[in-house]
């Protein structure tokens, strides 16, 4: 996962806006810089980080707030221009796919899109193998495929989800995700988000 550097109370812990100089909850001066997930930010945070120079030249982390503040075609650009520049992150692949859906349910897209997304995940996958990614192919299989009655592609979803398995879904990825799509309500998905065995 990524991190941006955000400054923080010292004396609190509060979350500051990047210009700072004391502590809106308990007054304190001292601030310290720590590392967070973009995603722990709220909107207003989200929002002054995107509007400061903290961040000017990061633009994976840029896009993740983007995504995070749930604008998916500036997130969609910023992702694609992440991918031209570092054609080894795994992460900007999989979060450029996850920008595609737009927030929709997956049922509900355009064929067009499905292809750029999975094309998106497999590279993803290709470069390195994580639960995130083997979800989000395990949920386009199902909720797409299935969903709309069409022929499964290989691997199917069952597939998949034992590798979500194998490689562990972390509880933040999930928590994410179910912020950004809708995961199909059946047994087996469920069971994969309650941490049951398969």
């Amino acid at each position: 996962m990524s991190k941006i550097k955000i400054l923080s109370c010292s004396s609190c812990g509060a979350s500051l806006s990047p210009n700072a100089m004391k502590c809106d909850f308990c007054d304190n001066i001292n601030v310290i810089s720590k590392e967070t997930s973009p995603f722990k930010l709220n909107s207003i945070l989200s929002k002054q980080y995107l509007s400061s120079t903290e961040l000017s030249k990061d633009t994976f982390n840029c896009a993740l707030l983007h995504l995070n503040l749930k604008n998916y075609p500036i997130a969609t650009k910023l992702l694609e221009k992440e991918i031209e520049n570092n054609p080894i992150n795994a992460d900007a692949y999989y979060y450029c796919a996850l920008s595609l859906t737009n927030g929709k349910r997956i049922k509900s897209l355009p064929f067009s899109i499905i292809k750029k997304i999975k094309n998106y995940l497999n590279t993803a996958i290709e470069l390195n193998e994580t639960s995130k990614f083997y979800f989000l192919a395990a949920i386009i299989n199902y909720d797409f495929f299935q969903e709309n009655g069409m022929l499964l592609p290989e691997p199917n979803y069952n597939f998949l989800l034992l590798k979500v398995k194998e490689f562990n879904l972390e509880n933040d990825d999930l928590e994410y995700l179910k912020n950004i799509i809708e995961i199909p309500k059946n047994e087996i998905f469920n069971k994969i988000i309650t941490n049951q065995i398969l």
